[in-house]
């Protein structure tokens, strides 16, 4: 998710992986339907993009009679931390994400898969799994959804690293990225559940005849909470949970 000007616009390096499911069925321009339900909290929503992209862009109009549905899993996730910022936690079943003098983000890796010949783009969500929310207000919260400079590399990255070496510190800690590609809202009163981003409109203005390589990050961008406030997230190092992926929708 790129093409605009920025720190985090140019693309990564691959990360490989295999081909995303594709399946029919569901009603278009609800991503989170085939998959368990409605999501418990979600960004902007699910409509159509403006503008076109890739091989069919994106389309206004009724539901299709037989949506086409592409899933693509993270590959590789991690979070990183300020405080111990040289320590790396990709090897954890938890993604956490936090502001504060403490500050968590979350770093995950997925690959963007092609698009269907002859059929548009209808929306694409970018799911997280919630697992628990450490603030006893459960106060409502702000996250926002960025593409990461380099490639991730989840036993890696820490908050001043993206790699080994000296010559591989990020430029600012805690990773180098490009402008805000989307935002997600967390209700008051949520402790877990569905967080979804809707990612419709710059998926569209890449996506095309083959994967692309994703490495994003999450941010928090709420007004400080007293602590303990961490969101925390399963990670793809949780084999019994729901992991980070990519839902598409095609009519």
């Amino acid at each position: 998710m790129g093409g605009e000007a920025g720190e985090g616009s140019t693309p990564e390096a691959g990360t490989g992986g295999t081909a995303p499911t594709v399946t029919t069925g569901g009603a278009a321009g609800e991503p989170t339907q085939p998959m368990g339900g409605a999501p418990v909290v979600a960004g902007s929503g699910p409509g159509p993009a403006a503008g076109a992209g890739g091989e069919g862009g994106t389309v206004p109009g009724p539901a299709c009679d037989n949506p086409q549905l592409a899933r693509a899993l993270a590959l590789e996730d991690t979070w990183i931390g300020s405080a111990k910022s040289g320590t790396g936690h990709g090897n954890e079943k938890v993604l956490s994400v936090v502001v504060g003098t403490d500050e968590h983000r979350m770093l995950i890796a997925l690959e963007l898969p092609k698009a269907i010949p002859n059929a548009a783009l209808r929306s694409a969500t970018l799911r997280f799994n919630l697992a628990s929310n450490a603030d006893v207000d459960l106060a409502g919260r702000e996250l926002s959804l960025h593409r990461l400079t380099h490639p991730l590399i989840e036993g890696r990255a820490t908050w001043i690293n993206y790699a080994n070496g000296a010559n591989a510190h990020w430029d600012t800690p805690g990773g180098d990225f490009g402008p805000k590609l989307a935002g997600a809202a967390i209700a008051a009163g949520t402790s877990s559940g569905n967080v979804d981003f809707d990612v419709t409109e710059p998926v569209s203005k890449i996506i095309g005849a083959v994967e692309i390589p994703l490495s994003l990050i999450v941010r928090e961008t709420t007004q400080a909470l007293p602590a303990p406030a961490e969101l925390v997230f399963t990670s793809t190092e949780d084999k019994a949970s729901p992991i980070p992926e990519l839902l598409l929708v095609f009519c």
